[in-house]
């Protein structure tokens, strides 16, 4: 009975239920015990709904990117929490702004050398995006930076179902509209450097 599938009866449904309140950590292992449960596991929610990027490892950042893909126009988080090269970051902004749409819920925290990087990669509209969160640091070479200015274009100016904004590290020297009434806005002193864990 060794090497039998004994759950190859069940429907995808089913074995879906059993990830059920997993991580994605949890689930990752199942991915690799057959080409079913990989098909099964890489389109559950898990997968695909909540992704987090913390670290410089560059793996890490492949297999968000990777993830992101794969939510296949299906709303979804991402957490970025990145100390990243240069290029490594535009890629992954570069995927911020092609994603915008589908998002509803992000949160960039970088260095804020890359600020501009950032900003121009939220210039288009992100209609679904319900939580935004922006934070930038100061890097240890140089942590009297002056906080880099939120552009106005943010989105395009189109956010509709936007709520919670969270800044910190930022200069808004004037309210923006799209964060108007019934938009929650709050603000966060500047921070001197990452607190990051490595993966």
């Amino acid at each position: 009975m060794t090497g039998r599938d004994l759950t190859a009866t069940l429907p995808p449904e089913l074995i879906g239920r059993f990830f059920r309140g997993w991580t994605f950590q949890e689930l990752r292992p199942t991915l690799g015990v057959c080409a079913r449960w990989r098909e099964i596991g890489l389109n559950h929610p898990i997968y695909w709904r909540s992704i987090t990027l913390k670290g410089p490892r560059y793996n890490s950042v492949l297999l968000s990117l990777l993830r992101v893909e794969r939510t296949y126009g299906r709303p979804f988080s991402w957490t970025i929490d990145a100390l990243t090269p240069p290029g490594t970051l535009r890629r992954i902004v570069s995927a911020v702004s092609a994603h915008l749409e589908q998002l509803v819920a992000l949160e960039i925290r970088v260095q804020n050398v890359y600020a501009q990087t950032v900003f121009a990669a939220l210039r288009l509209p992100a209609s679904q995006l319900t939580t935004f969160r922006l934070e930038f640091w100061a890097s240890d070479a140089d942590p009297d930076a002056t906080a880099p200015r939120l552009t106005s274009d943010l989105f395009a100016q189109c956010a509709p179902k936007l709520r919670k904004v969270g800044l910190c590290g930022v200069d808004l020297a004037e309210r923006l509209p799209i964060f108007g009434v019934g938009r929650r806005l709050l603000l966060f002193p500047r921070l001197s450097g990452p607190k990051l864990d490595p993966d």
